[in-house]
């Protein structure tokens, strides 16, 4: 998470058991989603409903990079019955959760249609040391890319005729790639034998 979650509690004294499971909610969020940008959580205890009891109210706001705001207000159906705050936290996060899960199953389908608009290449030109190189389209067209379009090493792991898709974007200098993503590693089901002694 880019910034810790904000936890507040109103009109209730936290309990370090409540406090325990609102923390052990929110990691349960980031393993559904692990780029959550931000999570707020507040759990309160409104001041009317004071001849039936005062049920428990739980609130959150999770945003998930680009555009995605997850905002969960959570009240009891029925004031008559009074769950623990432990039990509204619970049911909160379990609407939370639900719905997370509905936002990553859209953005994996979005990457997966955003991955089948890649265009295959291969390097013909790489400068290591300076951490660039030039890919070969099919069309044979000249395609600059930077290092930090790889992910994490696979930069280390290219060379000449390596096959890779790429995203296209435009650049100071004409068309770059955004997004490279190595086809077949070197090195892996392909021996390369070395100059006859």
């Amino acid at each position: 998470m880019n910034v810790p979650p904000e936890i507040s509690y109103r009109n209730i004294k936290a309990s370090d058991s409540l406090d325990t499971l609102v923390r052990r909610k929110i990691e349960k969020l980031e393993e559904i989603c692990d780029h959550i940008s931000s999570c707020r959580v507040v759990v309160e205890q409104p001041e009317r409903h004071q001849r039936s009891g005062r049920p428990y109210h739980v609130r959150l706001d999770i945003s998930v990079p680009p555009k995605h705001r997850i905002a969960v207000n959570h009240e009891p159906a029925k004031v008559e019955q009074i769950d623990s705050p432990e039990t509204e936290v619970r049911r909160a996060f379990d609407e939370a959760g639900r719905r997370l899960k509905k936002v990553k199953e859209r953005q994996n389908r979005q990457t997966k249609i955003h991955e089948q608009h890649k265009t295959e290449a291969v390097v013909d030109t790489l400068f290591k040391e300076e951490g660039y190189g030039f890919l070969r389209t099919t069309d044979n067209r000249h395609i600059y890319f930077h290092r930090n379009a790889l992910k994490e090493k696979d930069f280390d792991r290219l060379q000449l005729g390596s096959g890779v898709y790429f995203t296209e974007s435009a650049g100071e200098k004409g068309p770059q790639a955004s997004l490279v993503r190595i086809r077949e590693k070197p090195g892996v089901g392909v021996k390369h034998s070395g100059p006859a002694a």
